[in-house]
C-alpha cells in the first residue's frame, strides 16, 4: 500500500508541475529596476510606434494639450508642479525621434522611461529650457541618444545612454548639467559638444565608445570633473579649437585611462587641467597641441604608451607638480615650435624630459628648474653655456644642454645634448629612461665609459656628425642599445651590449650616411662579435664566427648559417639565412631593408619585438621557419601599435613568399602584410597570436592558401583597404573574434575555406564591396556564420554557394546544391551547398522476428534522397557488408552466429558518400531443437480403463507448440497443464488422454508420439509405448484431471506469464513454487 501511495503521489506531482511552470514562466515580474528608480510594471505605458511631439508654438502640440490628452503626462509646467512624463516605453520602430520637445520654457521632467530604436534621437530638445532628464534608458540604436540644440538650463541625471551613434550631442547650448550618466558603447563620441559653453559634466561614466569619450568642439567655460572616461577608441577628453575656440575650460579629477589615442588632447588656451589621473592610454597621457597658456597641475600620468605629457607647437603653458611614472617614451616631451613653457616641481620616474626635434631657439626658450626630479634626483637645464663641469650637475637625475660646448659631464644621469659640440660625457649612469643619452644636432662629442640599463634606446645619435662612442656598457634596452639616424662618421668602438643590439636607421638616413659609420670588431653583443660588413660579396661561415649580431650593407651572395644572432640586411641581395636560432632579445630578429632574393630557411626566431621584418624588399622567401613569442617591447618609433609584437612583418615589399612556417604566440599579429602586393602565404600554421592571425593592410593580389589560422585571440584574417586578394582552402577555426574581417576591401575571393567556431565566420563592413564568397564551409560560429553591413557581397558564383550551419533546406536530386536559397539577415546564398543524408525505413525483417539456419532476407524502403549503396553490420562489429536495398544477409557470416539475439545495423549512403543515420533491427536466431524428456509413465507400463497421465519436460528457449499422436491418431481434445520455470526455460507438461478416446483404443501396445516445435520450425519428437489391458485390475496412476487437446500455442501463455511475473515482482502477490516457477496455468 505504501508503494501504491508513492506512485499515486508521483503521478499527482507530474500533473501539477505543468500548471506551476506555466504560471511561473507566464507570470510577469512586478518591478523593473532602472538605475536607482523602480518602475512598477502595471504603470508602464507601452507607446510602441509613437513619437511624442511637443512644440509650444503649436497649440495642438503644446505641453498643456499633451498633458490634458494623455494619462502618461501630467503637471502644469511650473517649478513646483512641472510637467512629468514617466514610466513610458517607446520602441520607435525607426521613427525619427522618440520624444521631441521644441520651443519650450516650461519646467518638465522625463524620468524612468525606456526609449529605443529611433532613427535619429531618443530625445531631442530644440530651443528648450528647464528640463530634467532623469533615470531613463536611451538605447536609441539611431544617430543620437539625446540632442540639445540651442537648449539651455537643462539637467540630465542617472541615464543610461548606449548603442547610439553619438551618446549625447550638444549644439549651441549653455548651462546644462550632466551628472552620473552612463554613456557607453556608442559608435561615435560618447558626448559631443559643438559651440556650447558653461556646461557641467560631473561624475559620468563615458567608456567604450567608438570615437572619443568627451569631445568639446569649440566651447568655453565648461566644467569637466570627476568623470570616468576609459576604453574609448580615440581620445578620452578632447578640447578641440582649430576652427572654434575651446578655452577657459576646467578639467578636474577625472579618471582618463586605457583610451586608444591620448588621454586628453587640449588645443585651446587658458584651460585648467587639475588633479586628473591619466594612465595606460595607448598614445599620450596629456597632449597640449597648438595655442597656449594652459595650466597642467598636479595630474598623475603613468604608464602611457608614448609620453606622459606632450607639448607640441604650444607655448607659454605652465606644467607643475605633476607625477609622471613609467611612460614608455618621455615623461614630458616638448616638440616642434613649443616655446616659453614653465616646467616646475614635476616628479618623474622611469622617464624624463625630451626634445625629439625643434630649433635651438625653441629648445632654449623653456623654463625648467631643478625642482623637477627624475628618479628622485634633480633636472639640470643649461642653455648657451661653455665649459660646464661636474660641479654643475650635483645629484643629477637628468642633464639637458642646449647650445653648450666644452663641457665635462660626469655623474649627470640621463644626458641630452642639443646643438652642443665638443663635450665629453663619461661615467654617467643613464638607466631607466627612454633615451639614456640623446645627441641631436651635436658634433664632435666624446661619449665614453657610460652605462645604462632598461632604456628604450641606450644611446641615440641623430642629425649629428663625428661623434665617438666608446667603451659604453648597455644592458637590455627594449629597442636598441645604440641607434644612429641621419648622421655621419660616428666612430663606435669597444661597446658592450647585452639583451639588445646596434641599429642603423635606413628610413631617413641615406646610403652614404650608413656607409660612413665606423664599427670595429671590439664591439660585442651578448658576448659575441658585432659584424658590420660593407660592400662585400660571397661572405660565408668563416666571416661570422662567434657572431653576436650581423649587419650587412650592400653585400650580396652571403651565406649565414648556424649562428645565434640577429641579422640585418641593407641593400643586400641573394643572401641565404639558414639554421639560425635567434632566442635572445632583439628589436628585429631578422630585418631586411631594400634587400631582394633572400632565402630565409629553417630559422627559429623568438623573444624579439618583431620576429622577421621585410621593408621595401622584393622576391624573398621565408620557408620552414618558426617565429614565436614576439614581445612587442620596442619598435614604436615607426609604426602604429598594431605592428608591435608581429611574428612576420612585410611592409612596402612585394612578390615575397611565406611558406610552411609555424607562427604562434606572438603578442601582435602572426603575419602583417602592409603595402605588400603579390605576396604568397602557403601551408603555414598561424595560431594563438594575441592581436590576430593575419592582417592584410593596403595590399592587393595576395594569395593565402592551405594555412591553418586557428585559435588566435583576435581576428583570424583581417583585410583593410586591400583588394583582389584570394583566400583559398584555409582552416580558420576557433578565433576569438571573426574568422575573417573586411573593411574598405573590394573584389576579394574566398573559396574552399573552413570557418568553424569563430565569433563570426566572416564579417564584412559597409565599406567592403563586391567580394565573392563561395564553396566555403561554415560550422558552428558563435554569433553568426556570416554578416555583411552593405548587402553587396556575392555569396555564390552562380553555380555554387556555401555550406551553412543552420541551412534547413533539402537536396532531393542529390546534386549537392540545396533546392532552396539560404537567407541570413538580408543576404542570400542562392546555391547553398547541401547534401541530404538519405532517409529510409526497414521493411523486413521486423524486430523480434525468428530465423533458423538460413540467413534472413531484408528489404529497405528509401523515403527521401537517393541511395547509392547500402551497408550492414552485425552487433558492434566494425566489418560491414555492401548490398542493394533488398537482399539476404551474408550466409557465411550468419552461419558463424549461434542461437540468440542478433542486431543488424543498416546504413544507406548517397552518391557523395553522405550516410543516413544508422538504423538497427534486433532479430532472433534459433538453431536448437527442443529437448523432450518423458518423465512419466514408464515405457510398457500397463493401463486399464483409466486413461494414462503423461508428464513431459521440454527444454527450449523459444518453444512454440506441443502436439502428440496416439497410434498415429490425433485425439479430438486435450487438457494440458504446463508449468514453466522462468529461469531455466524448462516446461513441465501434464497431459491426460480423453476417457472416451481411451475407451476406443484396443488392448495391446499403444504408441504415443510427442512433438515440440519452436518459433523457427525446429522440431523434436519422443515416443513411448504403453500397454492397454482393460482386463487387468491393476490401476495405473492417474491425474484427476481429464480432457486434452492435440496442440497448444506456447506464446500466448508466455506473454501472460511475463505480465504475471512483472506483477509478481512488484506486488509479491503470485504464489510461487519452490524453484520460483509460476504455479499453475490451465489452458
Amino acid at each position: 500500500m505504501e508503494k501504491n501511495n508513492k506512485i499515486i503521489a508521483f503521478l499527482l506531482v507530474l500533473c501539477i508541475i505543468p500548471n506551476l511552470s506555466k504560471q511561473f514562466f507566464n507570470g510577469k515580474n512586478n518591478s523593473l529596476k532602472v538605475e536607482k528608480s523602480s518602475i512598477n510594471i502595471s504603470t508602464v505605458w507601452d507607446l510602441t510606434g509613437v513619437s511624442i511631439q511637443i512644440n509650444n508654438l503649436e497649440p495642438s502640440k503644446s505641453w498643456n494639450k499633451i498633458a490634458s490628452d494623455n494619462e502618461w503626462c501630467f503637471g502644469n509646467g511650473t517649478w513646483n508642479n512641472p510637467y512629468i512624463i514617466e514610466n513610458i516605453s517607446i520602441n520607435s520602430l525607426g521613427l525619427l525621434n522618440s520624444i521631441e520637445i521644441k520651443n519650450s520654457n516650461d519646467f518638465f521632467i522625463i524620468r524612468n522611461s525606456l526609449l529605443y530604436n529611433s532613427s535619429y534621437n531618443s530625445i531631442a530638445l530644440l530651443n528648450t529650457t528647464n528640463g530634467r532628464i532623469i533615470y531613463n534608458n536611451l538605447s536609441g540604436l539611431g544617430s543620437r541618444g539625446i540632442t540639445f540644440d540651442y537648449s539651455n538650463n537643462n539637467t540630465m541625471i542617472g541615464n543610461i545612454v548606449t548603442n547610439n551613434g553619438y551618446g549625447i550631442y550638444l549644439s549651441n547650448s549653455r548651462t546644462n548639467t550632466f551628472i552620473q550618466n552612463k554613456i557607453k558603447f556608442n559608435n561615435y563620441h560618447g558626448i559631443y559638444s559643438y559651440l556650447s559653453d558653461n556646461n557641467t559634466f560631473l561624475l559620468n561614466n563615458i567608456s567604450y565608445n567608438g570615437f572619443g569619450g568627451l569631445f568639446i568642439n569649440g566651447g568655453d567655460y565648461n566644467n569637466i570633473s570627476y568623470n570616468t572616461i576609459k576604453f574609448n577608441q580615440e581620445n578620452g577628453i578632447d578640447l578641440y579649437s582649430y576652427f572654434n575656440p575651446a578655452n577657459f575650460n576646467f578639467v578636474m579629477q577625472n579618471n582618463v585611462s586605457y583610451n586608444q589615442y591620448s588621454g586628453m588632447q587640449i588645443t585651446g588656451h587658458n584651460n585648467y587641467i587639475l588633479k586628473n589621473s591619466v594612465n595606460f592610454n595607448l598614445r599620450i597621457g596629456i597632449l597640449l597641441l597648438g595655442d597656449s597658456q594652459n595650466i597642467v597641475e598636479n595630474n598623475t600620468c603613468n604608464s602611457n604608451s608614448e609620453s606622459g605629457l606632450r607639448v607640441q607647437s604650444s607655448s607659454n603653458n605652465n606644467l607643475t607638480m605633476n607625477y609622471l611614472a613609467n611612460n614608455k617614451k618621455w615623461a614630458i616631451e616638448l616638440i616642434d615650435t613649443s616655446e616659453n613653457n614653465t616646467i616646475t616641481q614635476n616628479v618623474m620616474v622611469g622617464s624624463d624630459i625630451g626634445f625629439p626635434f625643434g630649433s635651438v631657439s625653441s629648445m632654449s626658450s623653456q623654463s625648467i628648474d631643478t625642482t623637477n626630479l627624475v628618479n628622485g634626483k634633480k633636472v639640470y637645464y643649461y642653455t648657451h653655456e661653455i665649459g660646464l663641469n661636474p660641479n654643475n650637475f650635483t645629484n643629477s637625475g637628468q642633464t639637458i644642454l642646449v647650445n653648450c660646448s666644452g663641457s665635462n659631464i660626469v655623474n649627470a644621469g640621463g644626458i641630452g645634448l642639443y646643438y652642443s659640440n665638443n663635450n665629453s660625457v663619461y661615467e654617467n649612469d643613464f638607466s631607466s629612461r627612454y633615451y639614456g643619452i640623446f645627441i641631436y644636432e651635436s658634433n664632435y662629442n666624446n661619449i665614453t665609459n657610460n652605462s645604462g640599463y632598461g632604456n628604450s634606446r641606450g644611446i641615440m645619435v641623430q642629425d649629428s656628425l663625428n661623434n665617438s662612442l666608446s667603451n659604453n656598457s648597455i644592458l637590455e634596452s627594449t629597442e636598441f642599445g645604440i641607434y644612429i639616424i641621419d648622421s655621419l662618421y660616428t666612430k663606435v668602438t669597444g661597446n658592450k651590449l647585452r639583451g639588445c643590439g646596434f641599429g642603423l636607421d635606413a628610413e631617413i638616413s641615406i646610403y652614404s650616411e650608413l656607409a660612413s659609420q665606423e664599427f670595429d670588431l671590439t664591439n660585442t653583443v651578448n658576448g659575441g662579435i658585432f659584424y658590420y660588413y660593407k660592400n662585400r660579396s660571397n661572405l660565408g661561415t668563416d666571416n661570422f664566427s662567434n657572431a653576436g649580431q650581423i649587419i650587412l650593407l650592400n653585400c650580396s651572395y652571403a651565406d649565414i648559417k648556424g649562428i645565434n644572432a640577429s641579422v640585418t640586411l641593407y641593400y643586400s641581395d641573394y643572401v641565404t639565412i639558414s639554421y639560425v636560432n635567434i632566442s635572445l632579445y632583439f628589436n628585429y630578429g631578422i630585418y631586411l631593408y631594400e634587400s631582394n632574393y633572400a632565402n630565409i630557411t629553417s630559422v627559429i626566431v623568438s623573444n624579439s619585438s618583431i620576429g622577421i621584418y621585410l621593408r621595401s624588399s622584393y622576391f624573398n622567401k621565408i620557408v620552414s621557419s618558426t617565429i614565436y613569442n614576439s614581445t612587442g617591447t620596442g619598435a614604436w618609433e615607426f609604426f602604429h601599435s598594431r605592428t608591435i609584437g608581429t611574428g612576420v612583418l612585410i611592409s612596402s615589399s612585394m612578390d615575397n613568399v611565406i611558406i610552411n612556417n609555424s607562427i604562434f604566440l606572438n603578442i601582435g599579429y602572426g603575419l602583417h602584410i602592409r603595402n605588400g602586393d603579390r605576396t604568397g602565404v602557403y601551408d603555414n600554421n598561424i595560431i594563438e597570436n594575441k592581436e590576430g592571425g593575419i592582417f592584410i593592410e593596403y595590399s592587393n593580389d595576395i594569395a593565402i592558401s592551405k594555412n591553418r589560422i586557428d585559435e588566435n585571440i583576435g581576428v583570424g584574417v583581417t583585410f583593410r583597404g586591400s583588394d583582389l586578394n584570394n583566400l583559398r582552402s584555409n582552416s580558420i577555426k576557433n578565433n576569438h573574434k571573426s574568422g575573417v574581417f573586411l573593411i574598405a576591401s573590394d573584389d576579394n575571393q574566398f573559396f574552399m575555406n573552413i570557418f568553424q567556431s569563430n565569433t563570426y565566420g566572416i564579417y564584412l563592413t559597409y565599406s567592403a564591396t563586391n567580394n565573392l564568397v563561395y564553396n566555403n564551409s561554415f560550422f558552428e560560429n558563435v554569433i553568426q556564420d556570416a554578416y555583411e553591413e552593405f548587402l553587396n557581397t556575392q555569396w555564390d558564383d552562380g553555380l555554387i554557394g556555401n555550406s551553412w550551419t543552420n541551412y534547413i533546406g533539402k537536396d532531393i536530386n542529390d546534386d549537392g546544391i540545396g533546392d532552396s536559397a539560404y537567407y541570413f539577415d538580408r543576404s542570400v546564398d542562392n546555391y547553398p551547398l547541401w547534401w541530404d543524408a538519405p532517409k529510409f525505413e526497414i521493411l523486413n525483417p521486423h524486430i523480434g522476428d525468428f530465423f533458423g539456419i538460413y540467413s534472413p532476407e531484408f528489404s529497405l524502403n528509401i523515403t527521401e534522397g537517393t541511395a547509392s549503396s547500402v551497408k550492414y553490420s552485425f552487433n558492434n562489429e566494425t566489418t560491414s557488408y555492401s548490398s542493394s536495398i533488398n537482399g539476404f544477409v551474408d550466409q557465411d557470416r550468419w552461419d558463424l552466429f549461434g542461437s540468440g539475439e542478433i542486431n543488424i545495423l543498416f546504413s544507406v549512403n548517397d552518391s557523395r558518400g553522405v550516410a543516413a543515420e544508422t538504423k538497427r533491427v534486433s532479430i532472433i536466431k534459433d538453431i536448437e531443437s527442443p529437448n523432450i524428456t518423458i518423465l512419466s509413465p514408464d515405457a510398457f507400463q500397463v493401463f486399464n480403463s483409466t486413461p494414462p497421465h503423461f508428464i513431459l519436460e521440454i527444454v527450449d528457449t523459444y518453444l512454440f507448440m506441443l502436439t502428440y499422436t496416439v497410434n498415429n491418431q490425433t485425439p479430438a481434445s486435450h487438457n494440458i497443464i504446463t508449468i514453466l520455470d522462468l529461469y531455466s526455460k524448462i516446461y513441465t507438461c501434464h497431459i491426460n488422454l480423453d476417457t472416451q478416446f481411451w475407451d476406443g483404443l484396443p488392448n495391446g501396445e499403444i504408441i504415443i508420439k510427442f512433438y515440440a516445435n519452436d518459433t523457427v520450425g525446429n522440431r523434436e519428437f519422443k515416443e513411448i509405448t504403453i500397454i492397454k489391458n482393460v482386463t487387468d485390475t491393476t490401476e495405473a496412476p492417474s491425474d484427476t484431471s481429464s480432457a486434452s487437446i492435440s496442440a497448444f500455442p506456447i506464446f500466448p501463455v508466455l506473454g501472460f506469464m511475463f505480465i504475471a511475473s512483472i506483477f509478481y515482482y512488484y506486488s509479491k502477490k503470485v504464489t510461487t513454487t519452490k524453484n520460483n516457477s509460476i504455479s499453475s496455468f490451465f489452458l
